[in-house]
């Protein structure tokens, strides 16, 4: 509403407006939630789903075309070899499983290897160390299973032992070896943790957003796949123009030294059910870069993205998204200006957000 219809109205009618708008949403809103008819008709008849649809199916035919040659990561070959090392730690162990998969997986290995554009070792590496372990326990009396080694046997890859590096599965009491923070300083840690507006203008180095991304790749992910990508827009003139894109962030977006972009891409999934996993791991990334860029002396921002039609083109033209990919949301980065304020943002008490069943 612009300014002149406002000062014509005046508040109070505005505010009455406003309450007979949010009444007729309401009505409406109730009206679509009534029958399973009308919200199908609803999601035919509105644009509010085209960009996620859209995503979802452009997905979908990523991941059938990485079944056929490997993509930048082989999201098949990840999530069989998770499932297998699952299977590997169950105790009792069968003495055979993995058997409709195992054959699949062995091929979407052999396509990573003889892919000139593969990239990621540590991923191939991976793979045949679970599937060396795999072969050596299991029956191979399987027909199934014993076709799926004599491809793997035939593999063209160093199979030395030189690496120190074995990803394979291992005792729990190891871990009792790191150092981990007391409850008391991880406290700490997360009550430093604060959502920062303004920044001075000191430069972020790469190598310190690198450093915090390299513990985000250490977040939980669903089938170890880790289907999420970190767009850190970093020049001046660039971060201008992305600062323009969220909403919310208008009277500091722009002094914002460095803006992160979390991407989800559902090239990793075969089926629209997951259709939300992008978001359950693009929220357990983002929060451990946070943490971690926080114990760098950097302060961070996040920052929401909702689904806006146009917002999602000017983004996906100027990130050069492609078109499974999602915008899960932003995170801006930097030193913030000491002598500005800080909201308090009480937070929920334990009482409301915990519940014991």
């Amino acid at each position: 509403m612009n300014k002149k219809v406002k000062k014509v109205l005046g508040q109070e009618r505005i505010e009455k407006l406003k309450a007979i708008r949010q009444e007729f949403y309401l009505t409406f809103v109730k009206f679509i939630a009534s029958n399973k008819i009308f919200r199908m008709l609803y999601v035919i008849f509105s644009s509010s789903f085209d960009n996620e649809i859209d995503a979802v199916f452009q997905g979908q035919v990523r991941y059938t075309r990485n079944r056929q040659s490997a993509d930048s990561v082989n999201y098949l070959l990840r999530r069989n070899i998770h499932r297998i090392e699952k299977g590997l730690i169950m105790k009792p162990r069968r003495n055979v499983f993995a058997v409709n998969y195992i054959f699949e997986t062995v091929c979407a290995l052999q396509k990573s290897i003889e892919s000139k554009d593969y990239k990621d070792e540590v991923e191939i590496h991976w793979a045949i160390d679970i599937l060396n372990l795999y072969f050596t326990v299991i029956d191979l009396k399987n027909s199934e299973v014993s076709r799926s080694k004599k491809l793997f046997d035939g593999l063209n890859f160093d199979n030395s032992e030189e690496s120190n590096a074995k990803f394979i599965p291992y005792k729990a009491s190891l871990i009792d070896n790191l150092k981990v923070p007391s409850f008391d300083v991880f406290s700490e840690l997360v009550k430093a943790r604060r959502s920062i507006r303004f920044y001075s203008q000191k430069k972020v180095p790469k190598e310190l957003i690198d450093k915090a991304i390299s513990m985000s790749v250490q977040s939980p992910s669903a089938c170890n796949r880790f289907p999420i990508r970190f767009k850190a827009v970093y020049e001046d003139d660039s971060v201008k123009t992305a600062a323009s894109l969220p909403m919310g962030i208008a009277g500091f977006g722009k002094n914002i030294p460095v803006l992160i972009a979390v991407v989800g891409q559902l090239r990793a999934y075969p089926k629209s059910r997951d259709r939300h996993v992008i978001y359950v791991d693009g929220g357990l990334a983002s929060m451990t870069f946070m943490y971690a860029a926080q114990t760098l002396g950097l302060n961070t921002l996040p920052i929401n993205w909702p689904d806006i039609a146009d917002r999602e083109k000017r983004a996906a033209n100027f990130l050069n998204l492609d078109k499974d990919e999602r915008i899960i949301m932003w995170i801006g980065v930097g030193y913030c200006d000491k002598e500005r304020l800080i909201p308090a943002s009480a937070k929920i008490d334990v009482e409301i957000a915990r519940d014991y069943l």
